[in-house]
């Protein structure tokens, strides 16, 4: 499609009452709006990008939950991110047999501590995960580009992260006592297609 403009010739008199013919100046050059169309893109991909979710594990330790993550992380373009020490290598067959073949569909990002991480997005906001929480997941107001973080199997989240961040922190309602706590992978299905569902990344 023709993107330029074309200027038309134009004849006037001057001040010594002579025609003076003015030459069109050619035609409206494209490279203006290919510069209006390159911010348009780098405008649109920066906000696809912010709407993206986070999963971020710290220190999980079972192999087989951390590849039924990065499969539901594969499900639903969320970015997933290990941090710290972990339970097993990467490459550790359990792992990837719970993930199958979705591997390369994940964005997987390893940070040495949970303060790296943090720094590197210093308006992050982060959601802590915990039995010990006062506030139910469903009371959370998710938006683009949230980072929901859970604990290790066996000890969960420290309990100073929990007591700093309280308005930050959230719990699962359980309905029975007999359960103490969820399995880590379902945990994290639950809190990720509620936060889903309010950014409104579900259809009906």
């Amino acid at each position: 499609m023709e993107t330029a403009v074309r200027a038309s010739p134009v004849t006037a008199v001057n001040a010594g009452n002579q025609l003076v013919h003015h030459k069109p100046k050619g035609r409206l050059q494209a490279p203006l709006f290919l510069s209006w169309l390159l911010l348009t893109f780098v405008l649109l991909s920066a906000a696809m990008k912010s709407s993206t979710l986070h999963i971020v594990l710290i220190e999980p330790e079972i192999p087989p939950n951390t590849g039924n993550i990065a499969r539901l992380c594969a499900a639903t373009g969320t970015t997933l991110h290990l941090v710290g020490k972990l339970g097993f290598s990467i490459d550790d067959k359990q792992l990837r047999r719970a993930g199958l073949d979705y591997w390369e569909a994940v964005t997987l990002k390893r940070w040495d501590n949970f303060a790296e991480l943090r720094r590197s997005v210093p308006n992050g906001r982060f959601w802590l995960t915990s039995k010990k929480a006062r506030k139910s997941h469903l009371e959370a107001a998710f938006q683009p580009g949230d980072y929901l973080v859970f604990g290790k199997e066996t000890l969960g989240l420290p309990e100073e992260w929990l007591e700093e961040e309280r308005e930050w922190s959230l719990r699962i309602p359980i309905l029975e006592d007999k359960v103490r706590s969820l399995n880590l992978s379902t945990a994290a299905g639950i809190v990720l297609y509620e936060a889903l569902r309010q950014t409104g990344h579900l259809t009906s």
